[in-house]
This record gives C-alpha cells, sequence and structure tokens, in this order.
C-alpha cells in the first residue's frame, strides 16, 4: 500500500512540475528598452539567510532521521 502511495505521489509532482517548467519555458521577454531611457533597477539579492536557511534544513533532517530512526527499532 505504501509503495502505491510513493508511486501515485511522486507521478503528481512529476505533473506539477512539468507544468510549472513549461509554464516557466513559455513567459515572453520584456520589451527591450529604448536608448536613453532610465537604466534599469539593480537585481534584488535572493541569497540573504541562504545560509542559516541550510543550516536549519541540516538540523532539521538530521531530527527527522533520528526520530525515524528510533521508531523503526522499537516497533
Amino acid at each position: 500500500m505504501i509503495v502505491y502511495r510513493n508511486k501515485i505521489l511522486t507521478s503528481i509532482l512529476f505533473v506539477f512540475m512539468s507544468f510549472f517548467c513549461a509554464a516557466a519555458h513559455m513567459q515572453e521577454l520584456p520589451p527591450p528598452q529604448a536608448l536613453g531611457g532610465p537604466p534599469p533597477p539593480p537585481p534584488a539579492p535572493i541569497d540573504d539567510g541562504l545560509i542559516i536557511l541550510f543550516v536549519v534544513a541540516i538540523i532539521y533532517g538530521i531530527y527527522r532521521a533520528l526520530k525515524y530512526s528510533k521508531e523503526s527499532t522499537n516497533a
């Protein structure tokens, strides 16, 4: 039963990822700027706090792995 559920979830995730990739690929490019127009704004930083996010994710993953291994040894 668990294997069947995992196959369904995997299939659903694959379909959603396909839609997202297709939607991202079909986006139109913005029109080029006319000469003499204002310069484009600087790109926004996306890496603020990225290291903290990775550390929290690793700690949470270790916590879940230890919890799962403790449950499987008790059963």
